[in-house]
């Protein structure tokens, strides 16, 4: 009898110690902007051929660099119209993969989706960004936007354009970090995207970066205006199957970042994917505001008696007239898990599991105090 109590004791003992320490292992492995590098394939000092290099540039067509994390590898391919940008969270081949391709080919496409085995489904093609075109209008209605009632002046259409081969530098920062700067351009300069890629947590021009997102800026430069009263809009696409919904921010308790921006979120059963954009832009060395136009239709489509939407929303940024406009937008995801728990809980989730287990642990280490007390 006495040797079946010791046997009950010590199995509450173990389950105690178990809850509690499966909580901080669970919360630390979903922490991915401060991860520590536990090795790197090409380090700072190594320039190897067809490998981005610090502060090198590479124009091959199969430029590549990896950086190997402790929870996450990141991997950037690249070529003279597309760059891939790949994060895998996690050790094992069905971890979740986030995947930014990024492409010239026809206009400035982004397009961001997952992979994975975890949840049953092999790629999932979350939202496409697409840069349409820049509109040069008059504000008739003076609302400061471009909308239906205003006139259009003159259009250029990045369908029609073509774009520079995409080029590659790199840095350190000062983080340590190794930070991937990504341009093209129009042939004649008149609009350029920058992109910027880190593989750790880094802050860069009043803005926090990290492995799950990517900054990139809108360059519009010496714009040929035909009226002396206009002023230009940038039009983009957003294409999705899921929830958009838009939120204003001024204060970003993660990042703990001032910057006032705006966001859109676009939401599945599973995974949160965003858009977002800072509410100024610099025109001409001076911050000015930017006002979006936000314009969404969902069409529905039906394939042997399956019902499907699909959400079109424009997104049209207006900025002040200028010679020289710098915008700076993002894309990115608020969370993707790796392996210890399933891809559908949140990250948000895991304080409350956490404070469970140590309620749990709490309460059994207890009771076994109180059953010792009684034998």
């Amino acid at each position: 009898m006495k040797s079946e109590k010791r046997t009950l004791i010590v199995f509450l003992l173990i389950t105690s110690l178990s809850f509690s320490l499966l909580g901080p292992v669970v919360t630390s492995s979903q922490e991915f902007g401060d991860e520590n590098i536990n090795g790197q394939i090409g380090g700072p000092s190594e320039n190897n051929p067809g490998q981005i290099g610090p502060g090198g540039q590479d124009n091959t067509q199969n430029s590549q660099s990896r950086y190997q994390y402790q929870v996450q590898e990141m991997t950037i391919e690249g070529e003279g119209n597309c760059t891939r940008i790949r994060s895998r969270y996690g050790e094992a081949p069905a971890d979740e993969m986030l995947d930014i391709f990024f492409s010239i080919d026809t206009a400035p496409v982004f397009l961001l989706s997952f992979s994975s085995t975890q949840i049953g489904n092999t790629n999932e093609q979350h939202f496409r960004l697409i840069v349409e075109r820049l509109i040069e209008y008059i504000d008739r209605n003076a609302n400061g936007q471009y909308d239906n009632n205003d006139a259009v002046v003159s259009t250029i259409h990045f369908s029609n354009v073509t774009f520079a081969n995409i080029t590659y530098t790199s840095t350190i920062t000062s983080e340590g970090g190794r930070m991937t700067i990504i341009r093209t351009n129009t042939l004649d300069d008149l609009f350029g995207i920058v992109i910027y890629v880190t593989d750790k947590k880094t802050s860069f021009m009043n803005s926090t970066i990290t492995p799950k997102e990517i900054k990139f800026d809108f360059n519009i430069r010496d714009y040929p205006f035909m009226n002396q009263a206009s002023q230009l809009a940038l039009q983009s696409l957003v294409e999705t199957p899921f929830t958009i919904t838009t939120q204003q921010r001024t204060y970003d308790q993660v990042d703990h970042d001032n910057l006032q921006e705006s966001k859109m979120n676009i939401t599945s059963s599973s995974r949160n994917g965003f858009f977002s954009w800072v509410n100024n832009a610099i025109v001409d060395n001076v911050s000015k505001p930017v006002n979006v136009a936000v314009i969404s239709k969902t069409e529905q489509t039906f394939y042997e008696g399956e019902q499907s939407s699909f959400t079109q929303t424009q997104v049209i940024f207006s900025y002040a007239r200028g010679k020289n406009i710098l915008h700076d937008p993002k894309i990115g995801v608020f969370s993707v898990l790796g392996t210890i728990l399933p891809s559908v809980l949140q990250v948000e989730y895991l304080s409350v599991i956490y404070l469970i287990a140590c309620l749990i642990s709490g309460v059994v280490f207890y009771g076994v105090i109180h059953y010792r007390k009684k034998v």
